[in-house]
C-alpha cells in the first residue's frame, strides 16, 4: 500500500461505486475516447467512465458535468502515459507522470513505478489495452465551489506479453487531486493496490 498526501479535508474520502452497486444520489458522469499503444491488435481499450458520486456542499449538474470532464481528462493521461501510449517493448516509464501530477507527487511516483506503470512487464511487453477504467469522484465543494476531489479508481489491463492468456494488471484506491494555479487539475495523492495474475477473459 502506498500513499502519499498533503491533505484533504476527510469529508472527500468518502468514495463511492467500487463495489458496483448503484450509487444512492444521482450521478453524473462523463467519459473519455480510448486511448491504444501503437502496437495493440485485437479489441481496442474501453474509454474512461468518471462519475460524480458524492458531493460535500452544493454543486450545480452543469459543474458537476464540467468537473468529471476535466478530472477525467487529468486521470486518462496519468493512465494512458502509464500503461497504454509509448511503443512496446519500453523500458522506461520515468514520464508517465509529468502532465497528470504535481512535482511533489511525481517525484514520489517516479520511484514506485514498479506499483504505478507497466514497467515490471514493459520490457516483454507487445501491447496493453485496457478493460476497465472507472472513476468515482467525491468533491468537496462549500459555496458551490469545488476545493478538492477524491477519485475511487478501478483500473484492469489485458497485458500481451506473448503468452496466452495475456497478463491481468488492476490498480485500485484513491487519487486525490487538486486544481494547480493555471485552473488543470492535478494528482498531489495516491493510495493504489496493484495485483496481477494470468488473464482468463473478460474484464
Amino acid at each position: 500500500m502506498l500513499l502519499v498526501s498533503l491533505l484533504l479535508v476527510a469529508s472527500t474520502a468518502a468514495c463511492t461505486g467500487r463495489t458496483g452497486s448503484e450509487p444512492a444520489k444521482r450521478s453524473l458522469s462523463a467519459t473519455s475516447p480510448a486511448t491504444a499503444s501503437p502496437t495493440l491488435s485485437g479489441p481496442p481499450s474501453v474509454p474512461m467512465r468518471v462519475e460524480v458520486t458524492h458531493v460535500a456542499g452544493r454543486l450545480a449538474a452543469p459543474g458537476r458535468r464540467t468537473l468529471a470532464a476535466k478530472v477525467g481528462r487529468t486521470i486518462s493521461a496519468y493512465v494512458d502515459a502509464a500503461f497504454l501510449t509509448g511503443r512496446y517493448p519500453r523500458s522506461s516509464f520515468s514520464t508517465s507522470f509529468a502532465s497528470s501530477f504535481t512535482s511533489g507527487a511525481a517525484r514520489q511516483a517516479r520511484g514506485e513505478q514498479a506499483v504505478l506503470t507497466n514497467q515490471p512487464f514493459g520490457r516483454t511487453t507487445r501491447s496493453v489495452r485496457a478493460t476497465r477504467r472507472t472513476a468515482y469522484l467525491s468533491v468537496l465543494a462549500p459555496s458551490q465551489r469545488v476545493a478538492g476531489v477524491t477519485a475511487a479508481v478501478d483500473l484492469v489491463f489485458a497485458v500481451d506479453r506473448g503468452t496466452a492468456p495475456p497478463d491481468r494488471v488492476e490498480l485500485r484506491g484513491r487519487l486525490l487531486l487538486t486544481r494547480d494555479p493555471a485552473g488543470a487539475w492535478r494528482i498531489f495523492g495516491y493510495d493504489l493496490d496493484r495485483s496481477q495474475s494470468r488473464h482468463r477473459g473478460g474484464g
